[in-house]
């Protein structure tokens, strides 16, 4: 069959692209990919949206992420799509596409990349294959930064920096919340690291998304080099890098209630003791019976949120950790905080033994 060419003279003036676009959100661990995704499904022009979710971890949390919204929902997780890219991504549009039928007219796709995706390799997959070209058009990248660790990340790891290389606008998210003097460092380190991308500022999580959506389009599609990202299975299983900044993911799981008490108390505990090791946790804790979602980047804690009724039937706590230098065991003891009851009054002398003896573990690795 001949291929109908695209944006091409015909007899009769151009001949318009009627594929699908794509727009590809990238950003570091926990630098607000998702609320920017939640806010473009909001708007008319996102209306009949899909949205490929790729986390690198186990656990599927797109579902509750989206469930105010209508959009298609692909989730394609444990491990990040710049390792096997061509492949993984390949399978994450052919879902879209046998799904779709079924779901009416498709007239824009979201792709959220892991935290730890090189974008490079992801979009020379969706702009090379023959499969994805013929339907879909690439026709952005955003690239969030958080405005108050985004310096560490990108002093710290590399996909960081290949993330704002490649994008067309740039949102610094939680510049509310960051001070004015870190905000205009980072804008200026971005600045040498792309010159050319459009930089907004995100205040109470809004952002013009318009402006943001036009100034997307000027991605670099070929960018700097990606060192061989896209090769398979280079990162190793269950982990990005190695050695011993090696960043693993892992899901903590436990069947008992916690205390809200006790978690406040794991909160305080990891971002006093592991703030600079825990790159990012997110999940859901079972408090007293309450499904509570609870969320970190480094030090910074979310305020824990109330989800309502149970999403699932599964009432256990579960929570990814994505970490660099550090063991699991190190992080698993520290959940025993989360069933910490108050202490009595008079002093409760069993209950403030197992107090001590979890704040020294976490004091002593």
């Amino acid at each position: 069959m001949a291929r109908i060419p695209i944006n091409e003279p015909g007899p009769f003036g151009m001949i318009a692209d009627r594929r699908i676009p794509v727009t590809l959100v990238s950003g570091f661990l926990g630098s607000g990919k998702t609320t920017i995704i939640r806010r473009l499904l909001a708007t008319p022009a996102f209306a009949n949206a899909a949205v490929i979710v790729n986390e690198f971890g186990d656990i599927d949390f797109n579902q509750i992420a989206f469930a105010q919204s209508d959009a298609e929902i692909i989730s394609a997780n444990s491990g990040c799509f710049c390792c096997t890219a061509r492949a993984r991504i390949g399978e994450a549009f052919d879902a879209l596409n046998s799904r779709a039928q079924s779901h009416g007219p498709l007239e824009q796709v979201l792709v959220e990349t892991s935290g730890l995706s090189a974008p490079a390799p992801i979009l020379q997959a969706i702009i090379n294959d023959p499969q994805i070209v013929a339907k879909y058009q690439l026709s952005g990248l955003i690239t969030l930064v958080d405005s108050i660790t985004g310096l560490d990340a990108l002093n710290e790891r590399r996909e960081a920096r290949e993330q704002i290389s490649f994008a067309g606008a740039i949102v610094l998210s939680k510049a509310d919340l960051a001070y004015d003097r870190d905000v205009t460092v980072l804008r200026s380190a971005i600045a040498e690291i792309n010159p050319l991308a459009s930089i907004f500022e995100s205040h109470d999580g809004g952002v013009d998304l318009q402006r943001l959506c036009a100034a997307a389009g000027d991605y670099a599609p070929a960018g700097p080099p990606s060192n061989g990202a896209g090769r398979t299975g280079e990162h190793g299983s269950g982990g990005h890098g190695s050695g011993e900044g090696a960043v693993r993911a892992w899901t903590i799981t436990r069947a008992m209630p916690a205390t809200r008490t006790g978690l406040t108390l794991w909160m305080d505990l990891m971002a006093a003791y592991r703030g600079s090791e825990v790159l990012r946790m997110k999940g859901i804790v079972n408090v007293e019976g309450r499904p509570v979602a609870v969320e970190s980047v480094r030090h910074v804690f979310h305020p824990p949120l109330d989800l309502g009724p149970w999403p699932d039937d599964d009432r256990r706590t579960r929570v990814v950790v994505i970490a660099s230098g550090i063991e699991r065991k190190s992080i698993d003891e520290a959940f025993d905080a989360l069933c910490f009851q108050p202490l009595a009054k008079p002093l409760d002398r069993q209950a403030y033994k197992r107090f001590q003896k979890i704040m020294s573990r976490m004091q002593s690795r």
